[in-house]
């Protein structure tokens, strides 16, 4: 998680507390799904769409394993057709629209809650359903170069 979670004292946790008290795949989250927070709903249109929050991403070994190539492949893709990357958000918000396999993102409750996985994390808020609302294809892009 970002350090900038805990910028507020309220918000820090205890010496000595863990940050992170929960199993995510006991909780639901498949082992091969990287968990993401859902925290905008920007247009598929729209030239710096930001769907998934770069400040927190949490998942298993082959959760990671599985996503990294993914998250290259299209960053490589967006370069070889010139598209602005601009930022790791983008990149990552479009990997997993074209993987919806290798990610989970879930919503918050409300939109612009930048810094809802502390308390996903914590216990504090569900995180078990990938959001209704995030965009997926139905089947990943087969014209991507490797």
């Amino acid at each position: 998680m970002d350090a900038g979670y805990f910028r507020e004292q309220r918000d820090a946790p205890s010496i000595n507390t863990p940050i992170v008290n929960v199993n995510i795949t006991e909780a639901g989250v498949p082992e091969e799904k990287v968990l993401l927070l859902h925290v905008r709903n920007d247009k598929l249109t729209s030239p710096s769409r930001v769907n998934i929050a770069g400040n927190a991403f949490v998942g298993t070994g082959r959760a990671f394993l599985e996503f990294y190539p993914k998250y290259y492949e299209t960053f490589w893709h967006w370069i070889s057709i010139k598209k602005f990357i601009g930022s790791d958000q983008f990149v990552m918000t479009e990997t997993c629209r074209r993987y919806k396999a290798n990610c989970h993102p879930f919503f918050p409750g409300r939109f612009k809650s930048w810094f809802a996985m502390a308390y996903a994390m914590s216990g504090k808020r569900p995180f078990n359903e990938v959001s209704s609302q995030y965009l997926f294809l139905d089947e990943p892009p087969k014209d991507v170069p490797k």
